[in-house]
Order: C-alpha cells, then sequence, then structure tokens
C-alpha cells in the first residue's frame, strides 16, 4: 500500500468542494482564515469537557468521586490533577447516593479503578505534594 499524500489529497477535497459550492468564500469583507472553509451539512463534532469533581476518597488501586452526570461503567477516563497529568482510569461503578440530607441533594458517586497501583501511587504522591506547597504558601 502507497503512501498517503494528504497534501494532494486535500487539493482535490478543496478542488471538489470549489466545483460542487461546499466551500464558503467570504465576498462581504477580507477573508481572515488561510484556508477555506468548508459548509458541512449534519456535521457534529464532539468537545471533551473537563469539569472537576470532589473526590469521595483515592487509593494507589482506584478513586471515587461525586458528579452531577452519570457515567457508564466500563468506560474510560483521564482524570487529571490540575491540568498537568493525567491518569487513566476505569469506571466499575456510578450510583445515586444522597450527599446533603438536609436539602434532599443526590448525586452520582462514581468509582473508578486504575489499570496500574503505579497511577494511583503517583497521584497520592502529587496530590499530598501540591496540598503541602498549598499549606506553605498560605502561611506565608
Amino acid at each position: 500500500m502507497g503512501e498517503r499524500n494528504l497534501d494532494q489529497e486535500y487539493e482535490l477535497l478543496v478542488k471538489e468542494g470549489l466545483a460542487r459550492g461546499d466551500i464558503q468564500i467570504r465576498q462581504d469583507e477580507r477573508e481572515l482564515r488561510e484556508a477555506p472553509r468548508f459548509k458541512l451539512d449534519d456535521r457534529k463534532i464532539a468537545v471533551p469537557v473537563q469539569p472537576s469533581f470532589p473526590i469521595v476518597d483515592l487509593s494507589a488501586c482506584g478513586i471515587a468521586f461525586y458528579a452531577d452526570l452519570p457515567f457508564t461503567p466500563g468506560d474510560y477516563l483521564n482524570v487529571i490533577l490540575k491540568d498537568t497529568l493525567g491518569f487513566p482510569a476505569r469506571v466499575i461503578a456510578c450510583s445515586m447516593e444522597e450527599t446533603d440530607p438536609a436539602l434532599l441533594e443526590t448525586r452520582y458517586r462514581v468509582q473508578c479503578c486504575f489499570d496500574d497501583a503505579f497511577h494511583g501511587k503517583q497521584l497520592l504522591v502529587m496530590m499530598n505534594e501540591m496540598q503541602k506547597l498549598t499549606a506553605r504558601s498560605s502561611l506565608n
């Protein structure tokens, strides 16, 4: 199988797009993009959102946290520590739990396991170091 020539394939796509009218070219003002805009009907993308969740507990083997939305057992998550490192974790359970009886508040308790205990240990050590740094800076 030959190597794909991305530039040739792209140029062909542009040529065909111009012929079909799938490319939008600004007429009213100066075009700000370097490349042509393709008009795509019924196309969608997914953009992962990285909300933060309060941790219930953490061990070398896994993590549990509360969430406002359900997670599907078997799915993999990327547990991210302060926008720095990500640790893969597999959802093993997700159930509704009452978190504030006075307000009748419920949230999903999501339980995940790490494929490698090294990740859990690394996350615990890093979180501990971050907590020490935060404590030191608040004393100064």
